[in-house]
């Protein structure tokens, strides 16, 4: 407003003036500057944190974590728990430079892990199984990839939250008040704290829609589940942002499709080991197996398949069917029945396509999915027509699907071809190492950040400005001493092409499936 007064009056008016205000006592610039600060503070928050809880925008109400023993956790520890024994995930140059030329283009800024997060992580329960693990990898991924990348100069920033962990150890983060921090808070915080680190490292800079944020299993952008597990509302912190996860579900509240990518599902990887180990057979005891778990939202559509299905195939051939509820068996069981079925019967769950999927294309059977218009993992870059058979149920009558005619109807040449693609697709959704793969989980997420990066408008323009010793980021028409990775084109930005990965079963099977 002191600003407003003195533009429009044409003087100084107003009684302000720089040098009044330098000789003013230093009580008194110092209350006036933190005032400043609040007010941008405020404007800040209501722009990019809607909806913040005002308990947790209260620094005498949110005590964080502590170590127990006064010895705070290392990233050094952490990495050991996910790759014992070495010092890096990209655990050779090769791998480095395979990993480097699969991001070309693409610059991720990944803030830091606090040691509130790294306590969660290395202390308590539920943050090791397996879909606890796939976050760590992601985050260390990216960490060792965009280590020389500032945040002036990158196209989206990744923050470190690990929902699962939280979500399992309320409190491990810190308490709020009276109760413990629960998932959602522990994002709060750490989206506050990255905020705050982006203000002072790359001042003036707009974030829309270049976070990102992984999110625990099917929850996709929710801060968190009721009791029974169902979606609440999407976090508001990741509003206009990206969430990381393998919800797909187009319906929720909790999923952006312009946004949001949708990674595979989390793997039991013991069960894979002992899969992996069975004999390889063409033949194939059972026609269909039905051992998914059924949502809410699909069991009646499913009951009325499956019986009818029954009624139809079964009196007469029962040994062409499996039906057993999935929690009756073992991981071993459940694989065993996949193993000596063709057809793997999957209807969506709450993220829109069945996460068992993985399941099936490690034990050969053919997957058969039931889903409503879900989105799935990479489907930009995998072309699930190869190797799955898709049924779209939305506004059909279950009556009108005959599906023993339909699944009867594939001779075994063809069924064949669904198998063996259903194994080259095994890479696509199996987040061990070798971590730089093209076509491996995290080669395809870099793929659809880089995509991701061209909807939104990101030109790659990336200028830095210097001005008394600050730098900061502008428009490429406003600056040019340093545009980075980029070359100009009859004035336009454009970017240089990305050198082949060099590992010839990476190029042919980008080449199978373009990267357009």
């Amino acid at each position: 407003m002191v600003g407003q007064a003195y533009s429009r009056r044409g003087g100084n008016k107003s009684g302000f003036s720089p040098t009044k205000f330098i000789r003013r006592p230093l009580v008194f610039r110092v209350s006036v500057a933190s005032l400043a600060l609040l007010v941008v503070w405020s404007w800040f928050g209501k722009e990019h944190r809607e909806d913040w809880p005002a308990e947790l925008d209260n620094p005498e109400n949110v005590k964080l974590s502590v170590s127990e023993d006064g010895t705070d956790p290392t990233i050094e520890r952490f990495l050991q728990d996910i790759v014992p024994g070495e010092e890096t995930l990209l655990d050779d140059e090769n791998q480095f430079i395979t990993a480097k030329n699969i991001a070309h283009g693409l610059k991720i800024w990944v803030a830091p892990i606090n040691k509130q997060t790294l306590m969660c992580l290395k202390s308590l329960s539920g943050c090791g199984d397996n879909a606890g693990a796939w976050d760590k990898r992601l985050y260390l991924f990216l960490r060792e990839l965009n280590a020389d990348v500032k945040p002036e100069e990158a196209d989206f920033v990744f923050i470190p939250n690990f929902q699962f962990c939280f979500r399992n150890n309320p409190g491990c983060y810190g308490t709020i008040g009276n109760r413990p921090a629960d998932e959602a808070d522990s994002l709060y915080l750490i989206y506050k704290e990255t905020l705050e680190t982006l203000e002072r490292l790359a001042p003036g800079r707009d974030w829309t829609n270049r976070f990102i944020v992984p999110m625990s299993h099917e929850h996709g952008g929710c801060g968190k589940s009721d009791e029974n597990g169902e979606h609440s509302q999407r976090h508001p912190v990741l509003k206009d942002q990206i969430a990381i996860s393998t919800l797909g579900n187009v319906d929720g509240n909790c999923y952006q499709p312009q946004l949001d990518v949708v990674v595979p599902p989390f793997m039991d990887y013991g069960a894979v080991k002992w899969a992996e180990k069975l004999p390889a057979s063409e033949h194939r005891e059972y026609l269909l197996v039905n051992l998914s778990t059924q949502s809410s939202r699909h069991v009646d559509k499913v009951e009325n398949l499956m019986n009818r299905f029954a009624q139809q195939g079964c009196p007469e051939n029962p040994d062409k069917c499996v039906f057993k509820p999935i929690g009756d068996l073992s991981s071993e069981e459940y694989l065993y029945y996949l193993r000596k079925s063709r057809f793997c019967l999957m209807p969506a769950g709450r993220n829109g396509f069945s996460y068992r999927i993985w399941a099936a294309l490690f034990t050969g059977c053919i997957p058969v999915l039931l889903m409503e218009d879900g989105q799935l993992p990479f489907q930009d870059f995998l072309d699930y027509r190869k190797f799955v058979i898709t049924l779209n149920t939305r506004g059909v009558l279950i009556e009108n699907i005959d599906l023993e005619a339909l699944l009867t109807s594939i001779d075994l040449s063809s069924a064949k071809a669904l198998q063996v693609n259903g194994g080259r697709a095994r890479r696509s959704f199996d987040y061990r190492a070798p971590f730089a793969r093209a076509m491996g989980p995290y080669g395809l997420l870099l793929e659809t950040l880089k995509k991701r990066k061209q909807q939104l408008g990101f030109n790659g323009m990336i200028c830095l400005h210097e001005d008394e010793g600050v730098t900061s980021a502008l428009p490429s028409e406003k600056a040019g001493e340093d545009c980075r990775d980029v070359k100009m084109s009859n004035g336009r930005a454009v970017e240089t092409p990305r050198p082949p990965s060099g590992d010839p079963e990476e190029e042919e099977a980008a080449a199978r499936f373009p990267m357009v």
